[in-house]
């Protein structure tokens, strides 16, 4: 069982979670790429409507907790497959979707995964006013200068929950 919570930011108004062995070498993904990388089970790609600051958190092999399952939007989840050879996967917006993509912390993360094929749902979160300005207060205390910076850029947070099997 893996949590993983990971942050990222787009300038072109998607996300993706995607295998970083399965992604292009030295520029992103074009469009026929990226319907390849689709269709392969190499990337989710969530469209936001919007540039600015996201957080994924992925729940594999265990099922999204019912306090979090509370805040996910229901009425239009997202549904596929996904595989990663290595285990290498990374959530950026879908402008680092490459695999010599720079360093940046707020654009992209990358993480490892059991390499598996994986069945994932993924839901949007809406958290209440009144509960993000008490969380955030209470995590405030705790973090670094630049964790800080990075907590106020507005997110939107995604919750995926992925059940895996070895791969044949």
């Amino acid at each position: 069982m893996t949590k993983l919570i990971l942050p990222g930011g787009t300038d072109v108004a998607e996300m993706a979670f995607f295998a970083v062995d399965a992604i292009p070498v030295d520029a992103p993904p074009t469009l026929e790429g990226i319907e390849a990388l689709l269709a392969a089970g190499h990337l989710i790609r969530m469209p936001t409507g919007g540039d600015g600051g996201y957080l994924l958190h992925a729940y594999v092999n265990e099922e999204i907790p019912p306090d979090l399952m509370q805040y996910c939007l229901q009425d239009d989840p997202l549904r596929g497959e996904f595989r990663s050879k290595s285990g290498a996967v990374a959530f950026g917006g879908l402008e680092s979707a490459f695999q010599s993509f720079k360093a940046n912390k707020f654009i992209r993360t990358d993480s490892d995964l059991p390499p598996a094929y994986y069945e994932w749902v993924a839901y949007r979160t809406e958290y209440p006013d009144d509960l993000m300005t008490e969380e955030a207060s209470k995590a405030k205390a705790t973090l670094t200068p630049s964790e800080r910076r990075l907590l106020s850029i507005p997110m939107l947070a995604t919750l995926i929950g992925m059940a895996g099997r070895p791969q044949i």
